[in-house]
């Protein structure tokens, strides 16, 4: 099951013109409407264990649950060029400031580290967290490509990548049109 959204609040998850760029208390709501005690992974995880009761265990294992990750949009209003850099929140005490890769690639990690406590604490015993998905889909790893000075995938999402695997986690994308 893929666990995606484009916005919350009314605030865009992904990089889009439009409407304002999600920050981390945003980003906290989005994990908590997909993982708080009454949402829809506890739903589900009910839902499978009544299914199994009445026809036994999926001969694969359980479940598998691929959460998406809001884009750590360089700017607060991604139409406006000179809008905040600085508007996401904080972590540790510091300031996020999306122009820089590092800031983002904490951002990427601070939301991961927050859907896993989630999941810890709903402990579905019917479904598996297996890894994450990249909402963006329109990637490009060109300076020449589409909006690239302001994603700069190839410079995050190794490191991002990198991440999930050593907790044993998937990165899963469905690239799009424009998508290197």
């Amino acid at each position: 099951f893929l666990l995606i959204d484009g916005s919350i609040n009314g605030k865009l998850l992904c990089i889009e013109n439009g409407a304002e760029s999600a920050n981390q208390s945003d980003w906290s709501q989005f994990i908590e409407y997909w993982f708080g005690t009454d949402a829809a992974v506890a739903i589900l995880d009910k839902t499978v264990g009544n299914a199994i009761s009445r026809i036994g265990v999926p001969a694969l294992g359980k479940h598998k649950i691929v959460m998406a990750m809001p884009d750590p949009v360089m700017l607060q209003t991604f139409s406006d060029k000179r809008s905040s850099t600085t508007y996401w929140g904080k972590i540790n005490g510091r300031q996020m400031d999306f122009r820089s890769v590092t800031d983002q690639i904490l951002a990427y990690k601070w939301f991961i580290d927050q859907v896993c406590e989630a999941w810890d604490r709903i402990a579905p015993a019917n479904l598996q967290l297996a890894g994450f998905y990249i909402l963006s889909e329109i990637l490009v790893a060109r300076p020449d490509g589409y909006n690239y000075q302001y994603k700069r995938w190839d410079q995050i999402l190794p490191s991002v990548s990198s991440y999930l695997h050593s907790m044993d986690y998937g990165m899963y994308w469905i690239p799009y049109y424009q998508a290197d």
